[in-house]
């Protein structure tokens, strides 16, 4: 991790909070994001001026039902604005990278039109035994390249992917981020800091009588620009 990919040694717990419905963020990701609404605006400003710090949250499925602070399930994905482009009328596309899991404590009211909120690290329980490790992985990797036979150019990713050795922790979040799986078992994933636990349920929400397509198939890979 590098400094452009690390939290701020000053950093207090305080986040920006960006929830968005049907898209869950994982460490050791970047994905683009196009953001217009005004109040996301202003909190995208407000990280440029400051730490580049924001919080990805899911919205729960009754968020539309909510004129104002719909609710929002209680894992985030701590994130970095990696670089950003700003558009004549306001507009941002911006890379963020996906850092960190942390849970919310409770929201925070410092007058500002975007939500923001005090969280806690949750810090990875990495499995005791070297061997189950390494098992899960080789797992992890077929099941994912039976996933995405049919996407040659999804191999080139993963074979530099595997080049570089990642850990069953980061092999997991990417995968969980690659493949098509619910809103909610995404969060489920996400807010699971077992590493052991969290790849053996993405193991069990692949294994289905029939293949589940992958965002690959849905939006090209890597995703376009994400929408707010």
């Amino acid at each position: 991790m590098t400094d452009e990919t690390a939290l701020p040694d000053d950093f207090n717990g305080t986040v920006r909070l960006f929830p968005l419905p049907d898209f869950v963020l994982f460490p050791h990701v970047v994905t683009p994001l196009h953001i217009f609404e005004p109040r996301y605006r202003a909190m995208t400003e407000a990280a440029l001026e400051s730490d580049q710090v924001i919080a990805m949250a899911l919205l729960k499925s009754d968020w539309d039902d909510y004129q104002e602070q719909p609710p929002m399930y209680p894992v985030v994905c701590v994130s970095k604005i990696l670089s950003h482009v700003r558009s004549a009328d306001g507009r941002y596309n911006v890379l963020v990278a996906g850092l960190e899991r942390g849970r919310i404590l409770h929201e925070l009211d410092f007058g500002h039109p975007y939500r923001e909120a005090q969280v806690e690290l949750l810090t990875n329980e990495l499995p005791s035994a070297t061997d189950l490790e390494e098992s899960l992985q080789l797992e992890l990797l077929a099941r994912f390249r039976d996933l995405m036979g049919q996407y040659p150019q999804v191999f080139d990713e993963l074979d530099v992917l595997i080049g570089e050795s990642p850990g069953l922790d980061m092999l997991t979040d990417i995968i969980a981020y690659t493949v098509s799986l619910p809103a909610v078992v995404k969060h489920e994933l996400l807010a699971d800091h077992d590493v052991e636990r969290r790849a053996t349920r993405l193991l069990a929400a692949l294994e289905t009588p029939k293949k589940r397509p992958t965002r690959a198939v849905l939006n090209g890979f890597p995703p376009d620009f994400s929408k707010n």
